[in-house]
């Protein structure tokens, strides 16, 4: 059995990282027609082949995922689908983070 393991900082208030992972739960559900459902913080997903979790903490996104024998051959690209859902729902809160306070952005 082959596992995706992610871990992702952020700096969001614990109420907009859940807002994010669900974000990225919903493209997971299009992409790789995937069940999910919240459990505290936590959100289980799974179809046939694919057993995980998307934990959401006041610091970071974790993903483990448990993929069966014949998902484990497209690894690479459910870990790169994976990498760019994550990179799409933090993007705005990295940027926000990346700016100093009280800097003015050119237009």
């Amino acid at each position: 059995m082959s596992e995706i393991d992610i871990r992702r900082k952020h700096a969001l208030p614990l109420a907009k990282a859940r807002q994010a992972a669900e974000r990225v739960a919903k493209q997971l559900e299009e992409d790789f027609d995937l069940e999910y459902r919240w459990e505290g913080h936590s959100l289980h997903f799974r179809r046939s082949g694919v057993d995980g979790r998307l934990t959401v903490s006041a610091h970071d996104l974790h993903l483990h995922a448990r993929l069966g024998r014949l998902l484990a051959f497209i690894r690479p690209q459910i870990e790169a689908k994976v990498h760019e859902h994550l990179d799409a729902a933090l993007a705005p809160a990295r940027t926000a983070t990346a700016r100093k306070p009280g800097a003015r952005r050119k237009s």
